[in-house]
This record gives C-alpha cells, structure tokens and sequence, in this order.
C-alpha cells in the first residue's frame, strides 16, 4: 500500500546452491539452511545480529523448520542407514525425534499450538532383474 518498505535483512548467497527457508511463529527471524551443510542461519528482522547455528554431530542437513513457539528447529538429516528428525534447539544441541530407516527423506512441522507434529518421510523402491541366455 506505501511501496516498497525498507530492508529487513540481507543473506549472501551462492547462485548454484540450494536452500531451505522457514519463517519464525513471531515473524521476526528466518531460518536459512544450505542444503548438505551442518549449519543453519538465524536472520533477525527487526535489526538484530545474524546467528549461526552449527548442528552439533550433523553435518548433511536437509531442512529446517520452527518449533511452534521458536525457541528451536525442526531439522532433517540424511545418515548412511537412512534419514533422522530432529529437534534442535538454538545453541545447535540435536536431539533425535525420528529415525527413518532405508528413508532418503524426512520432513516435520509441528502444529500452531506445538502439541503435534506432523512428519513425513519418502524412500526409493527399485526393483533388477537378470536374464540370462538373452
């Protein structure tokens, strides 16, 4: 209705990366996750310092979503076994919600109330066959 508004924050990027975004319950911070990176940007909207959240034992995150009340993340990563979900607060200390066993994926987002969580996880089915004396 006024035009365009002020710059809220700014994030340098890489143009071949790919990543994952989520804003907070309050809308004052978005949480920014480069894919296979075990680190998560914290980007205040209201003027405060950016903050770095390093995944403490997790280094190939997928994606990154807000607790209902935003004192923490709802994170995924992939490990050899399949994919996990985690509950991580904001000083990075990781907590498995979710092992997803042979999974190639895991995805969670809590309810506006933080009393349920609703997850989601994929796996690839593949199927070989041999012939012989074809």
């Amino acid at each position: 209705m006024k035009g365009r508004g002020r710059e809220l924050a700014e994030l340098k990027t890489d143009a071949t990366a790919d990543y994952q975004w989520d804003l907070s319950p309050d809308g004052a911070r978005i949480a920014i996750l480069k894919n296979r990176e075990g680190r998560i940007q914290i980007l205040s909207l209201n003027g405060r310092a950016p903050q770095e959240i390093t995944v403490k034992g997790w280094n190939s995150l997928t994606n990154a979503v807000w607790t209902a009340d935003g004192k923490g993340l709802f994170v995924a990563s992939l490990k050899e076994e399949g994919s996990v979900l985690m509950g991580v607060d904001l000083q990075g200390n990781a907590r498995i919600l979710w092992e997803h066993t042979g999974g190639v994926g895991t995805y969670g987002v809590p309810s506006p109330v933080g009393r349920h969580l609703a997850m989601i996880g994929w796996t690839l089915n593949s199927n070989i066959w041999m012939m012989e004396n074809f």
